[in-house]
């Protein structure tokens, strides 16, 4: 059963484009959704989460204006 998911997979892919693949690889690889922001927008409401990209490092202070 997974190897025929597998092989269906792999079929899908091989009538993309090369920037599609790209996108899909990126999303993969960041474990981010792979969607406009219209769908991104609709999962965070639903999971009550921040699914978009945050600026990275550790928050500062609180009440700092940063």
């Amino acid at each position: 059963m997974a190897e025929l998911r597998v092989q269906k997979y792999r079929s899908y892919l091989k009538g993309e484009e090369e920037e599609e693949l790209g996108e899909i690889r990126r999303t993969t690889a960041t474990g981010r959704p792979l969607g406009g922001n219209a769908f991104l927008s609709t999962l965070e409401s639903r999971l009550n989460r921040v699914l978009s990209v945050q600026k990275r490092g550790r928050p500062g202070p609180r009440g700092s204006g940063k």
